[in-house]
């Protein structure tokens, strides 16, 4: 059995969360399904696209680099030993 990875969300920091949920909003043509002040998320057909307003918690952020995806593996210690 080979090692399968399932990307299951994926967050961005953003710097106007009222802004960021409309524009996706209007873009997903859906709306948000968790509204927040620091981290807000939609749903799409099961997989979390997020929005993290970084600022609101003192969190520090090269832009550019404000995209983190989540991963799943079907089997972590097979994942470790090719580390």
């Amino acid at each position: 059995m080979g090692l399968n990875f399932t990307l299951n969300s994926l967050y961005i920091c953003v710097k106007d969360m009222n802004r960021a949920i409309d524009f996706y909003e209007k873009l997903l043509e859906q709306s948000v399904e968790k509204r927040d002040e620091v981290f807000s998320s939609f749903n799409i057909d099961g997989f979390k696209f997020c929005l993290f307003d970084n600022s609101k918690v003192q969190e520090m952020v090269n832009w550019g680099d404000n995209c983190l995806p989540s991963f799943q593996v079907n089997d972590i210690e097979a994942y470790c030993r090719i580390l």
